[in-house]
């Protein structure tokens, strides 16, 4: 997906807040937080797999874009090493640890696993493998290694960034798949 928009600002004066797009964040601890920066209609079921993962105890950031898709669709997308809306930016930078949860476009089952992260990925593939899932962490075209990358802009300069491929969006899949990730994060915290 090729970006319309190269930063928040540009987005921002072209789009308007509250119909074609909005922002929420609930903070509610420090530890991790929970970021879908392409939610809404971008990379559909981010917003509600983000929200379940979050649960009531984890921080949670979402970017909504709440644009028709039609033939005239205006992807409001923009791309992760350079995601540089406000309130998320301020958000990461007081949390220890960022994970965002994405969408791809893949046709099979398969989560791809990215970031600095690398305890913590595989954590979340030992989780997410245990439910049956396929998952890969090294030699895709998702590795989230970017400094810039918003998962890697918390406080530890370390997060996870978690691809998940449309049938694992679906609604029948998004509890099972919500609820691996988010017995991995706990595992972590505990840890």
């Amino acid at each position: 997906m090729s970006d319309v928009y190269k930063n928040f600002r540009d987005l921002a004066r072209n789009e308007k807040e509250g119909i074609d797009y909005s922002i929420s964040l609930i903070e509610r601890s420090y530890k991790l937080i929970v970021v879908a920066p392409h939610a809404g209609v971008i990379e559909v079921g981010t917003s509600e797999i983000s929200a379940l993962v979050a649960g009531d105890d984890l921080s949670l950031y979402r970017f909504e874009s709440h644009k028709i898709v039609d033939e005239n669709y205006v992807s409001l997308h923009i791309t992760s090493h350079i995601f540089d809306e406000p309130t998320c930016i301020n958000a990461v930078k007081a949390h220890d640890t960022v994970v965002t949860i994405h969408g791809c476009n893949d046709a099979e089952e398969v989560v791809f696993l990215g970031g600095l992260d690398k305890r913590l990925i595989d954590t979340i593939a030992d989780s997410i493998r245990s439910m049956g899932a396929e998952v890969r962490t090294v030699g895709h075209r998702f590795p989230g290694k970017h400094h810039n990358n918003i998962c890697n802009r918390g406080q530890s300069g370390m997060g996870v960034q978690i691809e998940l491929s449309e049938p694992l969006r679906r609604p029948e899949n998004r509890f099972p798949i919500a609820g691996s990730i988010r017995t991995s994060l706990r595992k972590f915290l505990d840890n």
